[in-house]
């Protein structure tokens, strides 16, 4: 067998979201990396379909065009709307995220981006990374290649990968490896790190079909929940006009996956349209279990788990990639200013000292929202349990012996009295205003611009003395600049051309003043000279007074204050004034390894 030598700053195994986003969080900094990648293309199967306020920030700010996600992207009408349903034709409720939520603006206030977020396939998303990445000079992508195995000589990491289609084996040498493998990581049990939380959930089947059903449905949605005791389940509407996802559980050792066939999937995709009349085209098939489970470690050395690799929970909120993403943009400054700075930094440490935090309360939110959901099916007079139960029923000894047309007749005749039932419930007036009001309970799953962007980090990579008395809430979003706290989006001009997010650079540390005293330059130049930092004067901005007045209300930058922001947009820390800010600034880049 061959052998060739690579090598490169980092090894990512894994072409997934976060493992691209990781590449080019890196390569803005001029790092240099090779992705190691089983498959050749994308899969088309999709997963995620929801890209979130903060992760299409995260994209922008490292050169991904988000032109080119809203082409792909479901249509912005589309995309705001969840409809309850008996079949995809019959909604007997909804919720409209322009509609029905506290502050419907709050998006355009605080969002820089006019769509503040995209009902688009993962997979969709990866094509766009993956040709960003083809373009970048700092990224080698090996697709068709398998990781093997990962060894250190001296502070050298060594990573051996086999080439699946020329039989050749490459070793490549970097200095960190970031395991983006997905939720059975390869990469995590080969470090023996184990999975700790919830075990399995639920087990579901999902079958995409392309197929345009805009002519089919009343009114567009992104999600069609629906309550048919013949096809329960959720249709996902990655686009309305040619991309669909069928999910629905199947309850083990009850239901055979052997019977799951692509007949009995037509016959059920068509009961829960309500369709007879309609050619459903299946491209492909998965079996998936629910979990909510993380990582009991996310590092070994210069090893780093990311994304699915890390943490894995249930869907139910569209926060699985997006934390990936965050992951991804946490991690690559803090790798690419430890080799700025060649040193080995107490900064990486930061790094699970953050996300773990922000992504434990996402997994958390994710159950509730699964949970919560039972609700709607409780407020309809159907139990919880009900589709297991009639999968035993189904898999029984007893029913077993009995002729097929009598099993599938006693089935439809059990389906037909649910049926009704739910009928009855949704035409009553009291239990229809239940029903109502138990949907609006939902409201959270789908708006949660608080969880999006008001995570505050805390750690060693933060400097605060004061205690934050304000927090958001999961749909409640409080601009805040304290320390840890995204900084926050402030339009700076009436032309809404200028952000106070464009001021900001992933590639340097910012550090915002009201006049700039030149005292600030020479201390950053000679005692900070290993840290990019870029220093911003708020008065040469030239803003007009009432967006200048607006942005040092919303920052307290009153006369000598000053911030520091990081890379990723958190504010590292505050200062009074120029003394004070040499103190703090000293004693943070030296507690973090950064200076000497």
């Amino acid at each position: 067998m061959k052998i060739k030598n690579l090598k490169t700053d980092v090894v990512i195994v894994g072409a997934g979201t976060s493992g691209m986003v990781a590449a080019l969080c890196l390569a803005k900094w001029n790092v240099k990396s090779i992705i190691v990648e089983k498959n050749l293309g994308v899969n088309e199967h999709p997963k995620a379909h929801e890209l979130n306020s903060r992760s299409i920030e995260i994209l922008e700010s490292i050169g991904v065009s988000i032109q080119q996600l809203e082409q792909e992207a479901s249509p912005i009408s589309d995309g705001s709307r969840i409809a309850f349903c008996t079949t995809i034709k019959d909604e007997f409720g909804e919720i409209d995220i322009d509609k029905d939520v506290d502050d419907p603006s709050k998006y355009k206030r605080y969002v820089k981006n006019e769509r503040p977020y995209l009902n688009i396939s993962q997979s969709e998303i990866e094509k766009v990374l993956r040709k960003t990445i083809k373009e970048n000079p700092n990224i080698d992508f090996l697709s068709g290649h398998t990781w093997q195995s990962v060894e250190y000589i001296g502070d050298t990491l060594i990573a051996k990968v086999e080439d699946i289609n020329n039989d050749k084996n490459i070793i490549i040498d970097a200095k960190y490896l970031l395991g983006a493998d997905g939720a059975n990581s390869p990469v995590r049990k080969t470090l023996e790190i184990q999975m700790l939380g919830h075990g399995i959930i639920g087990t579901f089947v999902n079958a995409y079909f392309e197929n345009n059903l805009r002519s089919f449905i009343k009114k567009p949605a992104k999600l069609y929940w629906i309550v048919n005791p013949a096809a329960a389940g959720v249709f996902i509407a990655h686009h309305i006009d040619k991309r669909w996802v069928y999910n629905f559980p199947i309850y083990e050792p009850w239901d055979n996956k052997e019977e799951i066939t692509d007949e009995y999937l037509t016959n059920r995709i068509k009961e829960a349209l309500g369709i007879e009349q309609i050619e459903i085209n299946i491209k492909s098939i998965s079996y998936w279990k629910m979990t909510l489970q993380t990582a009991e470690k996310w590092n070994h050395k210069n090893i780093y788990l990311i994304g699915d690799a890390a943490h894995c929970f249930p869907p139910t909120g569209g926060l699985g990639m997006n934390s990936g993403i965050g992951d991804s943009h946490n991690l690559g400054w803090k790798i690419a200013q430890s080799i700025y700075s060649q040193s080995n930094t107490s900064l990486l440490s930061s790094y699970e000292n953050e996300r773990r935090p922000v992504v434990e309360n996402n997994g958390n939110e994710s159950l509730e929202n699964y949970e919560r959901f039972f609700d709607v099916f409780k407020s309809l007079g159907i139990p919880k349990d009900g589709p297991e139960k009639l999968a035993k029923f189904k898999a029984s000894k007893l029913i077993k012996l009995l002729p097929t047309f009598l099993i599938e007749k006693l089935i439809a005749i059990l389906q037909s009295v649910a049926k009704t039932k739910i009928n009855s419930a949704i035409k009553s007036p009291k239990k229809n205003k239940k029903i109502l009001s138990t949907i609006k309970e939902q409201i959270p799953h789908f708006d949660r611009i608080g969880l999006d962007l008001g995570y505050i980090y805390g750690g060693d990579a933060v400097h605060s003395k004061e205690k934050v008395n304000i927090s958001s809430t999961v749909t409640e979003y409080l601009p805040s600049c304290s320390p840890g706290a995204r900084f926050p989006h402030n339009w700076l001009n009436s032309s809404k051309t200028l952000s106070s997010h464009s001021l900001l650079d992933y590639t340097k540390w910012t550090l915002l003043t009201l006049n700039g005293d030149p005292l600030l330059a020479d201390f950053n130049h000679s005692i900070l000279k290993s840290i990019p930092i870029q220093l911003i004067s708020i008065s040469d901005l030239d803003l007009e007074r009432r967006y200048e007045e607006s942005f040092l209300e919303l920052t307290e930058i009153h006369s000598e204050e000053v911030i520091m922001v990081r890379p990723d947009g958190h504010i590292a820390f505050k200062a009074k004034n120029t003394t004070d800010y040499q103190n703090i600034a000293k004693e943070f880049f030296l507690r973090l390894g950064l200076i000497d």
